[in-house]
This record gives structure tokens, C-alpha cells and sequence, in this order.
């Protein structure tokens, strides 16, 4: 994971620096390509999960309204739980792109459960920058694996080559959005 974690450095330090993690789209579409994911399923991949996996987002919803209960007293029975998770693993499709949109989605949320004052946002509202910047991390974490799993999934893609080319002993030459220098399934075309 830290080899990973290196390999996408700058992606994930213009993340850190925007609290956007769709400024690195192309980037990090063109490594994932370069590592031995298949451009197909990248094509496929990042994008969709650049519109329907806000991970970060729906995280970032779900436990600043725990922590509100808990800070306003209100014991919520695990139906209430679950019926806020439904709610925000939904709404939370709308945010990708926009910095600070978790916590405009939050504030127009909360009323809506008509168990949690809306008023009790502005106790996150300090931390709420700081929360932006973990959210585009958690939503850039999930856009780097997602290839990569379903790579993994499909059987197109070799651990032992991408390992290689992230150390900087494989340069793979891209030609037509193919690896040259491919994993075994590649190698057999």
C-alpha cells in the first residue's frame, strides 16, 4: 500500500492541496493504464466511480451527525442509524467536484430527520476545511483501488509488473492506451 500510496504522491498532494480529488482525473487514469489495469476497465472505472463513489463524502455525513447526537443528547435507536446512512449514501452522489459541499449537503439534511437541530452544525463548521481535504483523500483512495480491484477481478492485472513499474524498473511504453511492456495476459495477444 505505501509502494501505491508513493506511486500516486503528486495526485495525492494536489488533493490535499485543493480538497478536490476530480482535478487528477486524467493523472490518475494515465497511471492506472501505465501500472497494467486494462484501459477499458479504467475508462470505465474511475470515471463512473468519479460520479457515483463519494465515499469520502457519505463517511464525512454520516459521523458529524453521530457526533451531534451524541453532543445534543439524543439517543438514536439503530432504525434512525440506518435510515441516515440510506439517506446520505444518496445524497452524497451530488457532491463529487465541489469543495465544502459535504457540509452544505449536511446542513440541508439534517432538518430533514427532524431529530437532530440543524443549529448544531456550526460546532463542525471549524473543522469542516480540515474534513474536506480527509474527504477528497478517502474519495481519491477509493478511485485508485477501484481499478485496480476490478482489474484484479477480472483477471487483467499482474500485482508482480505493476510492483515493478512503480519501483521505476519497468518503463512501460504506451501505445494505443495498451501497455507495451504488459502483464502475462497482454503478452499472449
Amino acid at each position: 500500500m505505501l509502494r501505491l500510496y508513493s506511486y500516486f504522491k503528486p495526485e495525492i498532494l494536489v488533493t490535499l492541496g485543493t480538497s478536490n480529488y476530480e482535478a487528477v482525473m486524467p493523472q490518475l487514469m494515465e497511471k492506472l493504464i501505465k501500472i497494467g489495469c486494462p484501459p477499458h476497465i479504467v475508462n470505465l472505472v474511475v470515471p463512473a466511480g468519479y460520479a457515483f463513489n463519494s465515499d469520502g463524502v457519505c463517511l464525512y455525513l454520516g459521523f458529524p451527525s453521530l457526533f451531534l447526537a451524541q453532543a445534543f443528547g439524543i439517543d438514536m435507536s439503530l432504525t434512525q442509524q440506518l435510515a441516515l446512512l440510506a439517506v446520505f449514501l444518496i445524497i452524497s452522489k451530488g457532491a463529487a467536484g465541489v469543495a465544502g459541499a459535504g457540509f452544505v449537503i449536511l446542513a440541508a439534511t439534517l432538518p430533514t430527520t427532524g431529530v437532530i437541530p440543524v443549529a448544531g452544525i456550526m460546532l463542525i463548521l471549524g473543522v469542516d476545511r480540515f474534513m474536506s481535504t480527509i474527504r477528497g483523500l478517502v474519495s481519491l483512495s477509493g478511485q485508485m483501488l477501484g481499478s485496480i480491484v476490478v482489474s484484479r477481478w477480472e483477471k487483467q492485472f499482474d500485482p508482480t509488473y505493476a510492483t515493478e513499474v512503480m519501483k521505476g524498473h519497468t518503463t512501460p511504453t504506451v501505445i494505443d492506451a495498451e501497455p507495451a511492456i504488459a502483464p502475462k495476459e497482454f503478452a499472449a495477444k
